[in-house]
């Protein structure tokens, strides 16, 4: 039977991050299921869910933990479940923001969608300088799993309201899941 299990790793940003730690999961005689990785400022962030059909948890934690450095802070976990599937009890939409930046924004969104009891399986949030002014402006896009029973109608009333008050232009939309690995 396979165990998953869930890499995270953050450190100064160089060429070659990935590579080191893929090579530690290929060695180990696993396989990377789903990787997600991004530069942060100078830093780079990365998480890797993997299997492994045979393995002692130490010795893999302990592998894994190995490429540790003073600027590079890597973790190993066995993840809870086959974290490679999506509950089936949920409908998956998207969500799609822009607009000015200003502090607040995020959290407003996200707690609004936790109040619903709605999940963020995943979320990009960036800032940039708009072509022109050079003003800051963000982009948002999530992907959401709502709960079956939620009123639909009533996210998106509360989302257009958020729109309106932080001034910002928003999509929701139906979203096809993924294939499933």
């Amino acid at each position: 039977m396979k165990k998953f299990y869930i890499i995270s790793a953050v450190g100064r940003d160089r060429p070659g991050l990935v590579n080191e730690v893929t090579h530690a999961v290929n060695e180990l005689d696993g396989n990377v299921e789903l990787q997600r990785s991004t530069r942060m400022a100078s830093e780079f962030a990365l998480l890797i869910l993997f299997s492994i059909k045979n393995g002692d948890s130490s010795v893999i934690s302990e592998r894994i933990e190995a490429i540790r450095r003073d600027d590079f802070f890597v973790t190993v976990r066995e993840a809870l479940s086959d974290a490679s599937q999506r509950p089936d009890d949920a409908r998956h939409f998207e969500l799609i923001a822009s607009g000015a930046d200003q502090p607040g924004l995020l959290d407003a969104v996200t707690h609004l969608l936790m109040q619903g009891g709605i999940n963020i399986e995943a979320m990009d949030y960036d800032v940039h300088g708009a072509p022109m002014s050079g003003e800051p402006m963000f982009r948002m896009h999530a992907s959401l799993a709502v709960p079956r029973e939620f009123d639909i109608s009533s996210i998106r009333r509360e989302l257009r309201e958020l729109e309106d008050e932080y001034n910002f232009d928003i999509i929701f939309r139906d979203e096809q899941p993924p294939a499933q690995l």
